[in-house]
């Protein structure tokens, strides 16, 4: 086994789902991921749908309001030992730092939350929580009151690090952005020189049993940005790539993206909800694939 692999066979054992936004999944798969034990829901904001409601196991839901402490994490660790799966949401990256990596220290729970993965158990993880799963993910500076130290850069977001459950990722979903699609995710793995970026549009589900293969379910679109092989110059990119997967589809991660096609072969992607500059041309090698060229007016 090569090393990358063994390392994603230490990291994650069990099942890693992320969503677009808090949807209930379709009820065979929540129930094989729920299985038969309890399951928590960590909400670090207001309560929303359970993407596990239909599976039939109960729902522990511990209140998560107001101010948080060592004490109270402590005090939720039984009841995250006596289920099987963990959801996780949260309105803002913010949120997650503060319950999972305070002051830039791994706190128990997001130790518990990878002994969990490890173990074989399921995480699902929605919106700014799913982001926060991936190797990096996106913060606006309003968010953590952090000024532009260069006045003359117009980026309002800073790239910041997750938890690496997704590893090599870096991440966004609508439910994090009222507007603006895709193109805030594009923008930055162009800045920053990332291969792999992954945009999850409304109602999607991103499962990872293991770290070799991606299914898709849902109604919504899962946008793959593969730049392993684009052309860089200052902010334009040439001969990128894009994978657009829909439920059913599932994509084959290695040291290339081989997007395998399911139940939503033939239906029409969401392009225009992506809010992309350019418009992606089908590629001649499978109906999923697209390549674009990004030429930044000036």
């Amino acid at each position: 086994m090569s090393a990358l692999l063994l390392a994603l066979a230490l990291v994650q054992g069990g099942t890693l789902v992320l969503l677009g936004e808090r949807f209930e999944l379709p009820e065979a798969l929540a129930r094989e991921l729920a299985g038969d034990a309890p399951h928590l829901v960590l909400e670090f904001g207001g309560p929303g749908a359970d993407p596990l409601a239909r599976s039939g196991s109960a729902a522990v839901r511990p209140d998560l309001s107001g101010d948080w402490s060592v004490q109270r994490e402590a005090q939720l660790l039984p009841e995250l030992a006596r289920t099987r799966a963990i959801v996780v949401s949260s309105p803002s990256w913010l949120a997650c730092w503060q319950h999972l990596t305070p002051e830039q220290k791994d706190a128990r729970l997001e130790q518990e939350l990878r002994a969990a993965l490890r173990a074989g158990r399921t995480v699902v993880a929605s919106g700014a929580a799913a982001s926060y799963c991936a190797t990096w993910s996106l913060v606006t500076r309003e968010e953590l009151q952090r000024t532009q130290r260069n006045p003359r850069a117009e980026d309002p977001n800073l790239l910041v690090t997750g938890l690496d459950f997704a590893q090599g990722w870096m991440l966004d979903t609508s439910e994090q952005q009222s507007a603006g699609g895709a193109l805030r995710l594009l923008k930055a793995a162009q800045h920053f020189g990332n291969a792999r970026a992954l945009y999850l549009a409304g109602p999607v589900a991103w499962i990872m049993r293991g770290g070799e293969e991606a299914d898709i379910a849902g109604t919504g679109c899962a946008a793959v940005f593969d730049l392993a092989h684009a052309r860089r110059s200052r902010a334009d990119l040439r001969e990128g790539r894009l994978l657009l997967l829909q439920g059913g589809d599932r994509l084959r991660i290695g040291k290339e993206l081989a997007a395998l096609p399911g139940g939503a072969s033939g239906k029409a992607p969401p392009l225009k909800e992506l809010g992309l500059p350019f418009e992606p041309v089908p590629s001649g090698s499978g109906t999923l694939e697209y390549r674009f060229d990004w030429i930044v007016q000036r």
